[in-house]
């Protein structure tokens, strides 16, 4: 059996991993110039280091509950970096993109029976 708070710790890894995805394209965005200027890039930094964060926070749930869970709960940073996407970055959201969060959260709920 998975503890609601393993769950909820997926869940906040999953959300922080999302924003480093967001950062990651934020500061791609941004490399230009130097090898330097490229190297210094914060938002790339920050999100490695949100990355990182995350994995951390996973870490502990991936030790102590099943990992036929847990592990595929990772697939919910892709809900997250749609929904992200869409609000920070003014990305499309179109309806495949819809039906396929749906998808993911079907199967989420279906490897948890």
């Amino acid at each position: 059996m998975v503890e609601w708070y393993f769950v909820a710790m997926m869940v906040v890894a999953t959300w922080v991993g999302a924003y480093g995805a967001l950062y990651f394209k934020k500061g791609a965005q941004e490399l230009k110039g130097s090898l330097i200027k490229k190297l210094t890039n914060r938002k790339v930094w920050l999100g490695l280091l949100l990355y990182g964060i995350a994995s951390a926070i996973s870490l502990i749930p991936m030790k102590f509950s099943d990992a036929h869970i847990i592990y595929p709960m990772t697939s919910m940073s892709y809900i997250w970096v749609a929904i992200l996407s869409k609000t920070q970055l003014k990305e499309d959201l179109n309806k495949y993109k819809i039906m396929g969060i749906i998808i993911i959260i079907l199967g989420i709920f279906l490897l948890a029976k």
